[in-house]
């Protein structure tokens, strides 16, 4: 398409298109950025739980990364339609091109960081994080530190509707292992498990048990699934998201970028042509000479 020959503009009129390329230009770029503004709030909002109760696993950073594109994507294209509808001059891409090498920096960093969390979740390092978490609520010494714990994974049952690490048994204490849970903790973690009413009927994802702590034997309905596994679902689902939609982002802007640029640099070229005549490829052809008549002084004084 660029190869199409572009006619001659006048100076006002180019300079009109040009700008209103550059505001078209600037104006997919805004929305985009507002896709990765979108997405990575979304983000952390959903596994806000997962990044304060599991200090060890720290998943946020790409979504970090993607919100801090959006945002910069955001001021950077509105300022720019701001100072390209003012303009008199013609616009150009020169001091945008910065921005955009950092643009594009920052969704790639995204991406390999989130290829390395899908890693780590895939070799156990999320597991890990979850069993220590769990063990040092039934074994830290700091009160504070344990209660601090023992809500940070209270919030995390409610807001993902999950239970225990493997299940509702792990907030059980058994002799044959090394947890040692209060009738306390044991009440208040299975009480942040209970299913309610309009969820069991909805989903039917819930199971009713006769749980026997210390005093007394107690009967819950309680979400069957673990959280290990439903956290593990919601954090691929996060990494693959942003291994896919950080390079396919990057990859339009450079084809948008590259067309834009293209396209401003064909039409300088045809005025360029136009007003100075300068034409490397015509320019290989010579001129003709110019034809002079010779005459003879001698024939024409006789």
């Amino acid at each position: 398409m660029l190869n199409t020959k572009v006619p001659h503009f006048a100076l006002k009129e180019k300079a009109k298109l040009f700008k209103r390329l550059m505001l078209a230009f600037l104006f997919v770029y805004l929305l985009e950025g507002l896709a990765s503004l979108s997405i990575g709030i979304w983000l952390i909002v959903r596994l806000r739980v997962v990044i304060d109760c599991f200090v060890n696993y720290q998943i946020h950073v790409a979504s970090v990364l993607v919100l801090v594109s959006g945002v910069l994507n955001i001021c950077v294209c509105s300022l720019g339609a701001l100072s390209s509808s003012k303009a008199k001059n013609t616009p150009t891409l020169r001091p945008f091109a910065i921005f955009f090498v950092l643009l594009i920096a920052l969704e790639l960093s995204a991406a390999i960081v989130s290829t390395v969390d899908k890693h780590k979740l895939d070799d156990k390092t999320f597991r890990n994080s979850m069993t220590s978490t769990h063990w040092l609520i039934s074994n830290e010494k700091e009160e504070d530190d344990q209660k601090e714990r023992l809500e940070c994974w209270t919030e995390m049952q409610k807001e993902f509707r999950c239970c225990g690490i493997d299940g509702y048994r792990d907030w059980i204490s058994d002799s044959s292992d090394t947890y040692n849970f209060s009738e306390t903790i044991s009440t208040t973690a299975l009480d942040s498990c209970k299913c309610e009413s309009d969820w069991r009927r909805k989903e039917r994802k819930c199971i009713d048990v006769n749980v026997t702590l210390a005093t007394d034997v107690r009967s819950y309905s309680l979400f069957v699934s673990p959280c290990y596994d439903t956290l593990y679902n919601a954090i691929n689902t996060h990494t693959t998201l942003l291994k896919w939609y950080c390079p396919i982002l990057a990859i339009v802007q450079i084809v948008s970028f590259s067309f834009i640029f293209g396209l401003i640099s064909k039409i300088q070229k045809a005025n360029a042509i136009a007003i100075y005549g300068v034409d490397n490829k015509n320019n290989t052809t010579e001129s003709e000479p110019p034809n002079f008549s010779v005459t003879d002084d001698r024939r024409n004084s006789t």
